[in-house]
């Protein structure tokens, strides 16, 4: 399984689900449809923050809510805040 390289925000990710009014069982029935098996409560920690998701959910989760991958990812600290 490909890493991700960059870190999954959950909340950004909760809230572009949200945006596109998906429920996670939504979710994971259109990740089952594109042959991605994935359990709610994998999502939802994923969403909590409490686990990051492999490369592949990742793409499908933006691909599924509509947004570029990067708009779900931590914002990298600019050089004035880190």
């Amino acid at each position: 399984m490909a890493k991700l390289t960059l870190t999954a925000d959950g909340r950004k990710m909760r809230l572009a689900r949200e945006a596109a009014d998906l429920t996670v069982d939504d979710l994971v029935e259109r990740l089952r449809a594109a042959g991605i098996e994935r359990h709610v409560d994998t999502i939802r920690n994923i969403e909590l923050g409490h686990q990051q998701p492999g490369l592949e959910l990742f793409n499908a989760y933006a691909r599924i809510v509509g947004v570029p991958r990067m708009d779900l990812a931590v914002d990298e600290p600019t050089a004035e805040s880190a």
